[in-house]
């Protein structure tokens, strides 16, 4: 009799894959080539301090419209040491000023100041007739200067704002001067200034004075020294003002010294002098050793010039004292500066160079600036999207985030591509050139249309571009049209007039995740996975799918399915560490109050799948979200015949 054996049928292998260790979007290759540490979709996620996707924070209103649109934040600590925000709002500019009297330390120090916060002052009208148009802002000598286009301004802290035109320095053209003329070239004339001053060394003769330039609109005053060395007014005199002649009426004391002993004050406007600085919009500071100038630029009728300051003047433009910076058809856009260089940033151009390379120099004890051509190709495209992120020179340009490098075998710089897992969504963005930054914790967003593009410094990579890169966060849902950072936290201001600031969960709890009262929508998506056969189906497992979650005082989600047959929500959850009834929602599958991560299974069964991905979605009111790891389970099955 035969006997015939057979063998049972091999258990299917089941297998395991885990996203985990996780980095930023990327949001430019492929949905099936995204690396697994990353997320082809995740708005509204940051990196926390150990670099974990969580929901981001949102933010409040702290101050209703103020009438027009927000054209700038800025802040200053003034001469007594109380740091303010002024807001240029519309045709306004506000000064945020406390409700409550200041009480400075006793004795006050130099070196502590008073912060005041919007949330409590009251804005106070401070100038009316700004631009209404972006400004942007310089601190000297205690006191906030501001550039709108159309206005020179300076703010002490104390008194409304004025035009710096009203009290500019007035320099000295020419001392040592004879009657005749003569004499020697001392100080350029002030752009902001139609007043002049000569001065003469008269000794006997002739009382007719010859002013350095005719054509003059009027003296304005004449002095002579005195025995004592004093200056006094001189008001026996006549004027031709078309020769630029003064005429005394009787001599003046002779100077027994050869010193100058007479002084005429007189006025010549140039016109478009003063517009020349009043119709720029950019500034930095640069100089060599203490000698530190003020450079301004972002004038549209002269937009490859820049004027740089009289030393230690914010009030002194020289008229001399200006640069024109290759060609004239694509415009100056910002600087950045690397080591004891300033690097002039203009607008792309095909024909010309469009990053270019300032230094300073001593010779014969005066500082001269030199500017040479640097980098062709990138150039800027925002004039409000320079940002300086832990040493590195950040700007934007249609392409993209770059970054200025320097190689340390051969010195020669680069530009180089920083923001490629984002530039799939950033380059197809409409008006960047009003795109605005601010760097903030280690972080530089860039704002524009709503959303935000984060860089995290922490997180670093070689991108496929061969570049230096950041790992890159995206937000949606900020109408941010200014920012600044201030006292550490990150306000910002509307079209609407509004300003809000952006919150955090040690000041508002829970409440800090939602935006103006509003819930924030988040996400974290998996790449479109193949689970390591794309010929093959997969059967998704029950058990051991399911995600990560990382412990809040009161954090939510659901867990989704992505296969061919689209998005399938198939598990939500809630997982507080401070119990409260009133935060279950009991129609969750799952709730807990575990204080430390939890793994949420996903307990849903899939078949036939051919490409899976996972999706962890929050949009409840005030709940956060975190993620440690998201897991899958599956079997391979049939291959895929059609």
């Amino acid at each position: 009799m035969a006997i015939f054996k057979s063998n049972p049928p091999a258990e299917e292998k089941t297998y395991s894959k885990s996203y985990r260790q996780f980095k930023g979007v990327d949001l430019t290759s492929a949905i099936t080539e995204v690396d697994d540490s990353r997320s082809p979709y995740a708005p509204n996620m940051i990196a926390d301090m150990a670099g974990f996707p969580c929901k981001r924070t949102g933010y409040a209103k702290v101050c209703d419209s103020l009438g027009g649109r927000i054209n700038g934040i800025h802040s200053f600590i003034t001469a007594t040491n109380i740091k303010k925000m002024v807001v240029h709002a519309g045709n306004k500019l506000y000064s945020f000023d406390p409700t409550a009297p200041i009480v400075q330390p006793s004795p006050p120090t130099s070196y502590i100041y008073i912060a005041i916060v919007p949330e409590d002052a009251q804005p106070q009208l401070i100038y009316d007739g700004m631009n209404n148009a972006r400004s942007t802002s310089f601190v000297y000598g205690g006191k906030l200067y501001l550039l709108d286009g159309q206005n020179y301004l300076v703010y002490d802290g104390e008194h409304d704002a004025v035009s710096v035109e009203q009290d500019a320095y007035v320099p000295t053209t020419r001392i040592a001067m004879d009657p005749a003329g003569g004499g020697t070239e001392h100080e350029p004339v002030n752009l902001l200034q139609p007043k002049r001053i000569n001065q003469f060394a008269w000794k006997e003769g002739s009382r007719v004075f010859q002013l350095d330039t005719k054509n003059i609109d009027s003296v304005v005053k004449c002095e002579q020294l005195d025995a004592n060395g004093n200056w006094q007014n001189v008001t026996g005199y006549t004027t031709d003002l078309a020769a630029g002649r003064v005429t005394f009426a009787a001599d003046p004391p002779a100077a027994s010294t050869g010193d100058d002993n007479v002084r005429i004050t007189f006025s010549k406007q140039v016109a478009g002098y003063a517009a020349r600085v009043k119709g720029c919009t950019i500034n930095t500071f640069y100089g060599i050793g203490s000698d530190s100038r003020i450079f301004i630029s972002g004038n549209n009728n002269y937009r490859n010039y820049d004027w740089h300051s009289w030393s230690g003047r914010a009030d002194y433009f020289p008229d001399i004292n200006y640069t024109v910076v290759g060609a004239e058809n694509n415009a100056i856009m910002g600087y950045l500066k690397q080591y004891d260089s300033l690097m002039i940033v203009k607008q792309a151009n095909d024909q010309d160079a469009s990053i270019f390379r300032r230094t300073a120099t001593w010779q014969e004890d005066t500082t001269v600036f030199l500017t040479e051509q640097g980098l062709a190709g990138v150039g800027a495209i925002s004039r409000y999207a320079f940002g300086v992120l832990a040493d590195d020179n950040l700007f934007l340009s249609k392409e993209g985030v770059f970054g200025l490098d320097t190689s340390s075998e051969t010195l020669q710089r680069t530009t180089q591509l920083r923001s490629y897992y984002v530039n799939g969504e950033l380059t197809r963005e409409p008006g960047l050139e009003d795109a605005v930054c601010c760097v903030s914790g280690g972080y530089y967003y860039l704002f524009v249309n709503g959303h935000v593009y984060i860089a995290d410094s922490k997180q670093e990579n070689q991108n496929p571009s061969k570049s230096h890169g950041y790992e890159w966060f995206y937000w949606t849902d900020v109408p941010a049209r200014c920012v600044i950072e201030y006292e550490g936290d990150i306000y910002f201001g509307t079209n609407e007039g509004e300003l809000h600031k952006f919150k955090t969960e040690t000041d508002y709890g829970m409440e800090a995740y939602s935006d103006n009262g509003a819930a924030i929508a988040c996400a974290w998506a998996t790449k479109m996975d193949t689970l390591g056969d794309c010929s093959s189906f997969k059967r998704i497992e029950k058990a051991n799918t399911g995600a990560l979650v990382m412990p809040f005082a009161s954090a939510s989600g659901d867990i989704c399915y992505v296969t061919d047959g689209g998005e399938e929500m198939v598990k939500a959850f809630s997982m507080n560490t401070t119990f409260d009834w009133n935060d279950v929602d009991f129609n969750d599958m799952d709730f807990g109050t575990l204080p430390y991560p939890t793994f949420v299974p996903a307990r849903k069964k899939e078949r036939k799948v051919r490409m899976f991905q996972v999706i962890v979605r929050n949009s409840r009111l005030n709940d956060a979200m975190g993620l440690y790891e998201i897991r899958v389970e599956y079997k391979m099955k049939n291959p895929i015949k059609r």
